[in-house]
């Protein structure tokens, strides 16, 4: 009924099928694009507290210098809390790790809001029953 008061009954099948087209990727690739920047803000906190230790309290903790850090990051090998155990008192990154996720959400819900405030319907001249 949406999509015939804005565009006409004549083309709904078709109008609707490219709407569940755009549902459907959005719903797949959404996700996959949320999950590589959590990964990615996990990855620069993870690094940002490697830096902090010293190599050889590294080397004797992990059992591999830091120049085998992606191995053993690729491994689960050297995770957050694994880092922060050899640094006692440092804060826990962790609860900060999905703001970009969360910010870029709130970006790409707001420009849906703005598309659908934009959608007009069909002007009655090339509207069509």
């Amino acid at each position: 009924a949406y999509e015939a008061s804005l565009f006409g009954a004549r083309q709904v099948g078709a109008i609707h099928g490219r709407m569940l087209l755009a549902s459907t990727v959005a719903s797949l690739v959404g996700p996959s694009i949320l999950l590589s920047l959590r990964g990615q803000s996990e990855r620069k906190s993870l690094l940002e507290l490697v830096g902090k230790v010293p190599e050889d309290k590294f080397l004797s903790t992990f059992g591999a210098p830091m120049s085998e850090l992606d191995q053993l990051i690729a491994a689960k090998s050297v995770t957050i809390s694994k880092v922060l155990a050899v640094l006692p008192g440092t804060p826990d990154p962790t609860p900060y790790i999905y703001d970009t996720t969360m910010y870029t959400l709130a970006g790409l819900a707001s420009v849906a809001v703005l598309a659908q405030f934009l959608v007009r319907p069909v002007r009655k001249d090339r509207f069509r029953d």
